[in-house]
């Protein structure tokens, strides 16, 4: 199943992490709330558009920036992966075809040849 990564637990997505670079993980972040704002409004909960306009302003990702020069690796990687964790349970209400989108844009993120 290729949507697997949408329903890992947050300490599966912290491991995951290690294989991705961080700031390109919270551009992804923020990217995918835009569009999902834009565009899948009427599939996702009140919930959903809540969290994905606060993660779409930026302020997430500038505070979690800001976090890595004096944090932890291990740290900074539960929290996004906290953070992705929210987004991957909205994305779970899209159709497949854009779930197959945003998981082949979190592919992205790796890092090659890890």
């Amino acid at each position: 199943m290729q949507h697997e990564i949408l329903y890992k637990s947050v300490e599966e997505l912290a491991g995951m992490l290690e294989k991705h670079r961080v700031h390109w993980v919270l551009d992804f972040i923020q990217y995918t709330s835009e569009d999902i704002l834009e565009f899948h409004t009427d599939r996702i909960s009140l919930y959903g558009v809540m969290l994905c306009t606060r993660l779409a302003t930026g302020k997430t990702q500038k505070a979690i920036k800001n976090l890595t020069a004096t944090r932890d690796t291990s740290e900074i990687y539960h929290i996004l992966a906290c953070k992705l964790y929210e987004l991957f349970k909205v994305c779970r209400r899209l159709r497949p075809k854009d779930r197959e989108i945003v998981v082949e844009n979190f592919k992205t993120t790796e890092i090659a040849g890890m």
